[in-house]
């Protein structure tokens, strides 16, 4: 194969000669030929803004920008935007203020921003037009906008400095573990292998390295929630040294704890609960081998920084207690954490960002093995079609193409270079014919479908008495399908070896994948080690255990070179397990005192927890030739999450009537919760006007859990609420919840102004007051709250997966809007002390109130009920010309 001409770029001040077709994008050379992984791949298209870098200056596209176009041009990475060693002023802006949570868009907004600082035309108040040429998933919108108006204001007036980059400073754990991206993992020694550790014993989680350092071990992975942050906090707090001792590894099966999958914002108070107990059986283990060696009681003992003091000023060195070996034994039910440790509460930064906003890999997707092939896989358009012409000869005949795995639908091509197997793939497409069923349904009629279809119920509540039906006041509000819309596909590599297969995912558990692959290949698991890396932010159960079976197919047809495997943006939108159109059905009846004497919840919803635990839940397993129908699990809790009220009801009838529907589903952010509870803090509202009562006091008449009742007075003060009857004119609504009734409490104050001629809603001011329990890290409970709220707000505001009768229409973001920058409002989050009390989760708490609080604005600002989500102005018109007069006689406009 001839090789092509060379081009020569100007990378970072350094000429580069590489050999690549004029036409090849300019990302593949530079993440591929010059290892610049700081660019990151994201969605090829152009739209979501990840790969941006600067040719001469410019913001570019180096994702749809030919090697060609830039040949002469000076060309700057964020690897490049280091001086002398030292940040650039937009990089130490953005980790004042941790603008990040998985960090993979951060880079190319970085690029951006340095191009509009260089220009010295904005104003740290002016608008700021190029963010909005730019994707955040995780919600980190007003953080980002915070960062760049510090970097502004501080070059308008001067103080802007640099400091110098942490290269060459002593690792820390998730700097180490950082490092462990780019290094081949050598293959297990088989008789080391384990099913997974045991997690009654200290040494499965905490250990003491030579050094005198701690090493722990957790089973929840980083999805960009800073859980290593978290967990390296928690257990400093229960040892007694700082956090900077503590050196947390990557998730790891055979290494790490089984601890299924991180989700249902369990990481902190399931998670970090369970590495607090062994954290303190650590202790008291270490605290009896120091009393052996100094003499007297552990109970005399105390822990510092690298060592344990005794009474009298003597004092044993960590490192010199490691030296006796391992610390090992059971823990005890008396090991009971400390939640008011003097360490918690205090806010540690993530490392990980600064490796990150500096372009080191830090991904999945920047994972660079020796000999690497890539992969791509050619999809039908819907899971029902079948090919009609389907010829591999002329994709296998292409440059750099390996091999092309075809078993029956199951099509993966593998290539030397990324873009080659891009290119075959392309070719196949075009070349492919299908025939594709079509359903009766599609996005205009799927609440109707669902409403009549066949229903299995998860009962939560009955009642034993119920009011005549003419008493009942009743309101429905309905949710489309939504998709988690990562930032960048999703994305896994794989090596077969002499030991048996390595996988590296961002999979949210490493046990229930490798099970799931096990049953995919006919492995014993034990042949099979799974490696948590970072990867996008996911917000439940997206493509990332799909890919990763991709890449072990791929690997098994390639064996003795690892294969790495991407979706395009085109295929995880298409293929992602979404969230399920919904609909909810309440009532409600007033007693003489006007008080709730019967509520009624009923949700209709597809199935929510479908994450893989056997082949059949993996996609490869109904492509192939002998293929597994798609799994339908049944009702479960998570249709019904959140569809119990807080609130304190004589009478109460709650169901989840599952259906089975005509696409994909899967976890997404919150689950049922955001229906549940956009839909029942709507209705109280309803419900209160009838009562003639103000939506406040008529909450707190039925709220009796006071840490509830605080956290809405809380937010409610804050944002300045005054008592009314129905819509105000004012435009303020709140909400309250506490995900699944036993995570954090949120309330939400929101504050909209709407467009009287456009119907456009603007969302001025949030207001988050959330009780979490002992708070781990401040900054880092906070930044999840505004991710999950602001991501609530998005999935309100825009968020609907159109399809039509043969499958899913909205294929990347120009198809699929999320919540922009400058839609981004002012955001204040109130944590409430709790200190004492066990950790609540909050990854989540924070979604569905976001719907609510926004609902109950916007009918406060109009009079006008919105109950079909999303919000958007076309559906605002067609509420109000659909009104009955009844309705219409509160309409504010």
């Amino acid at each position: 194969m001839p090789q092509p001409d060379a081009v020569e770029l100007n990378v970072n001040g350094r000429r580069h000669e590489v050999h690549a077709d004029p036409e090849t994008p300019l990302i593949f050379v530079l993440r591929d030929d010059l290892q610049l992984k700081g660019v990151r791949s994201g969605c090829a298209i152009g739209v979501c803004g990840s790969c941006t870098v600067l040719a001469d200056g410019r913001p570019t596209r180096s994702c749809n920008t030919p090697v060609s176009a830039v040949e002469h041009a000076e060309i700057t990475t964020p690897e490049g935007l280091e001086s002398a060693g030292a940040l650039h002023p937009v990089q130490e802006a953005f980790l004042r203020e941790q603008a990040a949570q998985c960090g993979y868009c951060i880079n190319g907004i970085v690029m951006s921003t340095v191009a509009a600082y260089e220009d010295g035309e904005t104003s740290a108040q002016g608008p700021k037009p190029w963010l909005d040429e730019h994707l955040c998933r995780c919600g980190t919108h007003h953080r980002v906008l915070r960062a760049v108006e510090d970097a502004l204001s501080r070059r308008d007036s001067g103080t802007a400095t640099a400091t110098r980059s942490a290269e060459g400073s002593p690792p820390t754990g998730s700097q180490t573990a950082m490092a462990l991206v780019a290094d081949p993992a050598s293959p297990p020694d088989p008789a080391d292998v384990r099913e997974e550790p045991d997690d009654a014993l200290i040494e499965s989680w905490i250990s003491i390295l030579p050094s005198g350092l701690i090493q722990a071990r957790t089973g929840r992975v980083e999805l960009g929630q800073g859980v290593r942050g978290a967990m390296t906090r928690i257990v400093a707090s229960q040892i007694g040294v700082e956090a900077d001792r503590v050196v947390l590894t990557f998730v790891e099966t055979g290494e790490a704890p089984n601890e299924g999958t991180t989700s249902g914002s369990n990481s902190v108070d399931h998670g970090g609960t369970a590495l607090a107990r062994a954290a303190v059986a650590f202790r008291r283990r270490l605290l009896e081998r120091a009393a052996g060696l100094l003499g007297g009681s552990p109970d005399e003992l105390s822990v510092g920084p690298d060592r344990v003091d005794g009474p009298g000023g003597e004092y044993v060195l960590l490192a010199d207690l490691a030296a006796e070996g391992p610390i090992t034994g059971k823990i005890e039910e008396s090991d009971e954490p400390r939640w008011t440790a003097e360490s918690l509460g205090r806010h540690t930064p993530r490392p990980d960002l600064r490796d990150k906003i500096t372009g080191r890999p830090g991904f999945v997707n920047d994972l660079d093995l020796p000999g690497m092939l890539h992969a791509r896989a050619l999809l039908p358009p819907a899971l029902g079609s079948e090919p009609t012409k389907l010829d591999t000869a002329r994709a296998e005949e292409m440059d750099g193409v390996v091999r092309v795995v075809a078993d029956g639908r199951l099509v993966v091509v593998v290539a030397e270079r990324e873009e080659q197997a891009v290119r075959a793939v392309t070719r196949l497409k075009r070349d492919a014919q299908w025939a594709s069923p079509e359903t009766e349904v599609d996005s205009g009629n799927i609440h109707d479908a669902i409403r009549s279809a066949e229903a299995e119920p998860h009962v939560v509540a009955t009642a034993e008495e119920r009011p005549a039906p003419e008493n009942l006041i009743e309101a429905t509000y309905t949710q489309p399908y939504q998709a988690h819309a990562a930032i960048a596909p999703s994305c896994a590599v794989a090596e077969w070896g002499d030991d048996g297969l390595t996988v590296y995912t961002h999979s949210q558990g490493v046990y229930p994948l490798r099970g799931a692959l096990a049953d995919l290949l006919g492995l014993d698991p034990a042949r099979i080690r799974v490696n948590h890396r970072d990867g996008p932010g996911c917000y439940g159960h997206n493509l990332a255990d799909d890919a990763a079976a991709f890449a072990a197919v791929a690997a098994s047809a390639c064996r003795g070179r690892p294969v790495r495997f991407v979706f395009s943006v085109e295929d995880e939108f298409s293929w992602e397990p979404l969230g399920p159109a919904m609909v909810a059905e309440l009532g409600a009846a007033l007693g003489d005192d006007r008080r709730i004497g019967y509520w009624r919840h009923r949700s209709i919803t597809d199935c929510h927890s479908t994450r893989p635990r056997k082949a059949e839940g993996l996609m490869p397993a109904w492509l192939r030739s002998d293929s597994l129908s798609r799994p339908w699990p049944g009702p479960a809790e998570s249709g019904a999450r959140n569809a119990t009220p807080l609130y304190a009801f004589p009478s109460m009838d709650v169901v989840a009537d599952h259906v089975h529907g005509p696409l994909r589903t899967g976890t997404l952010r919150s689950l049922g919760a955001y229906v549940n509870t956009f839909a029942a803090e709507s209705f109280i509202e309803e419900v209160a006007e009838k009562a003639e009562a103000d939506p406040l006091e008529f909450r707190l008449a039925h709220l009796t859990d006071e840490r509830a009742r605080r956290a809405l007075r809380a937010a409610a003060d804050a944002a300045g609420y005054t008592p009314h009857v129905g819509p105000s004119g004012r435009g303020l609504g709140l909400a309250v919840a506490r995900y699944k009734s036993i995570k954090a409490y949120v309330a939400e104050a929101i504050q909209v102004s709407v467009d009287t001629q456009t119907a456009e809603i603007t969302v001025e001011r949030l207001v988050i007051a959330c009780d979490a329990g002992a708070i781990v890290d401040p900054d880092g409970a906070k930044n999840q709250l505004e991710g999950g709220a602001i991501q609530g707000l998005s999935r309100a505001l825009h968020e609907e997966m159109r399809f039509d009768r043969s499958g899913v229409r909205a294929r990347d973001w120009l198809e699929y809007p999320v919540i922009g920058f400058a839609e981004t409002p002012w955001v204040d989050v109130l944590l409430l002390d709790s200190a004492g009390r066990p950790p609540l989760g909050v990854g989540e708490a924070s979604v569905g109130p976001a719907a609510a609080a926004l609902a109950n604005a916007i009918d406060d600002a109009i009079g006008v009920r919105l109950r079909e989500l999303p919000f958007t102005p076309k559906r605002v018109i067609g509420r109000l010309e659909s009104m009955a007069e009844s309705e219409a006689a509160r309409v504010l406009v």
